[in-house]
C-alpha cells in the first residue's frame, strides 16, 4: 500500500474559473489504485459552483469520455462551497476523472 499527498497550487492561474465558461480539475489513474481523494479550496471570498456535466471519466489512449462507473460517487462541496472533496474508490486504469466547476463570489458577513 502506498499513500502520497500532492500539493499543487495555482496562483493567477486558471482564469477560466472565474468566467461563465468555468474550467476542469481532476486526476489521472495510470497504475492500479484503490482510493483516491481530491480536496480543492476555492480562494477566499468565492466557492465552487459545478457544471454540466459537473463529472466525467475520460480514456487516456483516445481522449474521449466513457460510461460513468455505476459506484462512482459524485464530488462533494462542504464549507458553503468553498471546499470541494472527491473520493474514488477502485478507480479504472487509463482514465483521467475531471470535474467541471467555475467560481463565483461569495457573500461574506
Amino acid at each position: 500500500c502506498l499513500t502520497y499527498e500532492v500539493l499543487v497550487k495555482t496562483p493567477a492561474t486558471e482564469m477560466e474559473a472565474f468566467g461563465d465558461s468555468g474550467t476542469t480539475l481532476g486526476f489521472p489513474v495510470s497504475m492500479p489504485t484503490r482510493r483516491v481523494r481530491l480536496v480543492a479550496k476555492a480562494p477566499f471570498g468565492f466557492a465552487f459552483r459545478l457544471m454540466a456535466p459537473p463529472y466525467e471519466v475520460i480514456d487516456m489512449t483516445s481522449g474521449l469520455p466513457v460510461p460513468l462507473p455505476e459506484d462512482l460517487a459524485p464530488p462533494t462541496l462542504m464549507g458553503g462551497g468553498s471546499t470541494l472533496e472527491w473520493i474514488v474508490r477502485n478507480p479504472q486504469e487509463k482514465r483521467r476523472y475531471w470535474i467541471h466547476y467555475r467560481f463565483y463570489r461569495r457573500n461574506i458577513r
